[in-house]
């Protein structure tokens, strides 16, 4: 996870990159119009990078604001409940590929997921930018507002799944980016 410093033909790591973050590549074309349709584990990989490019935002804002002890340790929390978020998606995903009746159904509403991750991607990008000067609290800020996005995503998803688990796995991550988005509107004293 690291900046790329060229030497030559050579590459250096030395601090956070983009490129680690996942790209949202093709899943939907410019201009698609009309419904997209993928298989269950296409809609759950793609939650799955909604959460892990969550991690990696707060893995980067740790490493930022690795001055600060607090703020290192909350940005780590964040990180690792982001990447415990992606897990239980996979691992639901893995019960879920033994019913053969859900594996072409849209279970998840595509186009606002896929939202939810370039809205991701978007802040991905501007906290990894080391010519971005950035407060803590423009940090915070900006990750409060992902959260309260995020939040609002899963909450459109209890309204259109209808596999309980899933639909309890939503409420459980509406639940926490609220509460993600709360902690990081607390000032800092």
């Amino acid at each position: 996870m690291g900046t790329s410093a060229k030497r030559g033909p050579d590459e250096v790591t030395t601090g956070p990159t983009i490129a680690h973050l996942p790209a949202t590549g093709s899943d939907l074309p410019a201009g698609t119009r009309g419904p997209v349709r993928l298989s269950l584990q296409e809609q759950l990989d793609l939650a799955i990078r909604v959460e892990k490019v969550a991690a990696q935002i707060y893995a980067v804002l740790a490493q930022r604001f690795g001055d600060s002890p607090e703020e290192h340790a909350m940005f780590s929390r964040l990180e690792q409940e982001e990447l415990q978020h992606a897990l239980r998606i996979e691992m639901l995903g893995t019960v879920l590929a033994r019913r053969p009746e859900l594996q072409f159904e849209p279970v998840l509403d595509v186009r606002r997921m896929t939202q939810a991750l370039r809205d991701g991607e978007d802040v991905a990008l501007l906290v990894a930018d080391p010519t971005r000067s950035m407060t803590v609290s423009q940090a915070r800020r900006m990750a409060a507002a992902l959260e309260l996005k995020f939040s609002s995503v899963h909450a459109e998803q209890l309204t259109t799944v209808s596999e309980p688990s899933l639909h309890e796995l939503f409420s459980v991550f509406v639940a926490q980016d609220k509460e993600h988005a709360a902690l990081l509107s607390r000032s800092k004293k």
